[in-house]
């Protein structure tokens, strides 16, 4: 049985360029980016620091991310927990079903015997939320009472993670995330000042992905920053017709 060739899909073809070295497109000879750019030399193109920058903050913080889930998994549920508080009894409830003088059925839904369990709430928020199941004459006692319940709670759980190493990491964590995430928002409505910029910049968006995009509008800013910077190297009336 014989198989017939496939031709390379057009992501395919991108991902081959997304495998040619930065570096590689920075040292382009002479001779050749003065055949391609005019006005600017690859190698003074600012987009070229500005993705390895990128790579180096997207790097540190993968790091993070290893290690802070590496120190997770090898303690207590108890300690990597979010903060929470108990409110009220779990009741099971039960439906029941009666039928009425003109034929019709009531659907009736009557709370039974604590099953054993607890309603909780994760937050102040969701403390005040519950408020409604507690009698108005006990409420605000019930409020005072659980608001303080889970200020302790939130204190015992910092300190335990203070202890334990996970609160220096979780800073680690949230700063490397947002050092590498302002780099590429950065670099992502960066205009490229050369050819070779431009396909270094195309490149290094196919082989990130959505670490290098991860919100809904960054493709078009993306695609935004290319089409600046390839109208830049067309005549002028090519320039206009496509704008």
């Amino acid at each position: 049985m014989t198989t017939r060739p496939t031709r390379p899909t057009r992501r395919a073809i991108l991902a081959g360029a997304a495998a040619v070295p930065i570096a590689a497109l920075a040292s382009v000879a002479p001779s050749s980016a003065e055949a391609l750019e005019p006005a600017a030399s690859p190698i003074s193109d600012p987009v070229f620091a500005a993705i390895e920058k990128h790579r180096r903050l997207e790097a540190r913080y993968r790091a993070a991310v290893n290690e802070l889930g590496e120190l997770e998994e090898g303690l207590p549920k108890e300690i990597t927990r979010a903060p929470h508080v108990a409110l009220y009894p779990e009741l099971d409830s039960k439906a029941t079903c009666e039928k009425v003088a003109d034929g019709g059925i009531v659907i009736q839904l009557k709370k039974g015997v604590p099953t054993g369990k607890m309603h909780w709430a994760k937050s102040h928020a969701e403390v005040n939320e519950n408020a409604r199941e507690i009698p108005k004459e006990h409420r605000a006692a019930w409020l005072a009472d659980r608001h303080a319940a889970l200020k302790a709670d939130e204190r015992a759980l910092r300190e335990a993670q203070k202890a334990a190493g996970l609160a220096r990491l979780q800073k680690r964590f949230s700063t490397a995330g947002n050092a590498a995430y302002a780099a590429g928002q950065a670099l992502i409505a960066m205009r490229p000042a050369t050819i070779a910029g431009t396909v270094a910049l195309v490149a290094y968006a196919i082989e990130c992905g959505d670490d290098l995009m991860p919100d809904g509008d960054d493709h078009w800013a993306l695609l935004d920053s290319v089409a600046m910077a390839l109208s830049s190297h067309v005549p002028d009336e090519i320039a206009r017709s496509i704008g």
